[in-house]
């Protein structure tokens, strides 16, 4: 029988959990709001958006393109994979769609090639091509194509905080110079680097403050999730009581790719879900990832290491009052320097009052080795 969780990658269709944040982001995109949509890490934000795009948008009244720019390293990183994008949203044969892009594009052209998975990938030559011009050439010709063809477009650009790692050229400027002058695109602009993509939307002096409409997503709710889940178990002879699943959920603080990843595994060992099995469960998939966590808790200084135990241990709250600094026998000071240098290499991160580890599965590694 076929396991009905899948946690390795984007889910659509029957994988993917209903939540309440879907209306509300697929009514921005269709009015051709943009928004800016940010939450903690693995919490499901690129599979709404894939979600909305298959399921819930007219492909025949709006182009969905989306790409996800963790990985770029240049403006011109960017550049191709918006073109990339742009191809890949067009849902006909090959030989179409190289005659589209042809007839779209006037300062680049497309190859394509066949991977090893099957799937048909278009390539562009941008050799030479400055920055401005390119971006100049996606949008003024997408636009000009939506009008021929009554459409609009919505793209969702993943990862978007990583346009402020590059410094060679302001690519924030460059986008918004061709931005705001679209009347038939619309954006989602998301990303898990809270800190990063805020600034971004929130700095006066940046081009794109106050550009996009806020939506945090939230964990989704403990009844609706367990409703989910519990069906799938149903569905295929199994069971977990809603107890057992709460015990998964608060665990794990309601991170979506966690609790499918935890629901796999259940599934595949169990018929009976209970706390013994829940927990040995986590903690195997803790484990799985022990010689690497090692490797990065010795890359950290001292002080690091003693703020991240003293994150874990505090709950990530008051953690420079005078007891807790007294009980981890550190200064003010030192602390205050180590959270800093964890902030920015991004282990940890802060919302309102409290700090907390980005990636879940190590923060429980640091729980049960400290």
């Amino acid at each position: 029988m076929h396991n009905p969780f899948i946690f390795s990658h984007i889910v659509t269709d029957n994988y993917f959990c209903k939540r309440d944040d879907l209306d509300t982001l697929k009514n921005y995109m269709l009015d051709s709001i943009d928004v800016v949509l940010f939450s903690k890490r693995r919490y499901g934000k690129s599979s709404l958006i894939q979600e909305i795009f298959k399921n819930h948008i007219d492909n025949d009244k709006y182009l969905t393109i989306y790409f996800d720019i963790f990985d770029i390293s240049n403006a011109n990183d960017f550049a191709y994979s918006f073109y990339k994008a742009v191809a890949k949203s067009f849902k006909t044969d090959m030989k179409t769609i190289l005659k589209t892009l042809k007839q779209l594009f006037s300062k680049t052209t497309f190859s394509a090639t066949v991977t090893d998975s099957g799937e048909v990938e278009f390539k562009p030559s941008i050799t030479n091509l400055p920055f401005d011009d390119m971006i100049e050439d996606i949008f003024i010709n997408l636009s000009s194509y939506l009008k021929r063809h009554n459409q609009k477009a919505i793209i969702a650009i993943d990862e978007f905080q990583q346009i402020g790692t590059i410094k060679e050229q302001n690519i924030e400027a460059i986008l918004r110079k061709y931005i705001q002058n679209l009347d038939n695109i619309s954006f989602v602009y998301s990303g898990s680097k809270r800190h990063l993509l805020t600034q971004i939307f929130t700095t006066h002096k940046k081009p794109f403050y106050n550009q996009a409409i806020p939506i945090e997503l939230k964990p989704i709710p403990l009844d609706d999730f367990y409703t989910f889940i519990a069906k799938k178990f149903i569905d295929t002879n199994k069971f977990i009581s809603k107890e057992a699943f709460a015990l998964i959920y608060k665990s794990v603080d309601g991170e979506s790719w966690l609790i499918q990843n935890i629901s796999y595994h259940l599934w595949q060992k169990y018929d009976k879900i209970n706390e013994l099995v829940i927990l040995d469960t986590l903690h195997d998939i803790v484990n799985m990832s022990n010689t690497i966590f090692k490797i990065l808790f010795d890359s950290f200084s001292n002080t690091q290491k003693t703020a991240l135990k003293t994150i874990v241990k505090n709950n990530g709250k008051n953690l420079l009052s005078k007891e807790v600094l007294s009980l981890q026998n550190i200064s003010k000071s030192s602390l205050s320097s180590a959270l800093k240098a964890l902030y920015e290499k991004e282990i940890v991160d802060k919302h309102i009052d409290r700090y907390y580890i980005n990636d879940k599965i190590f923060e429980l590694w640091l729980l049960s080795n400290i």
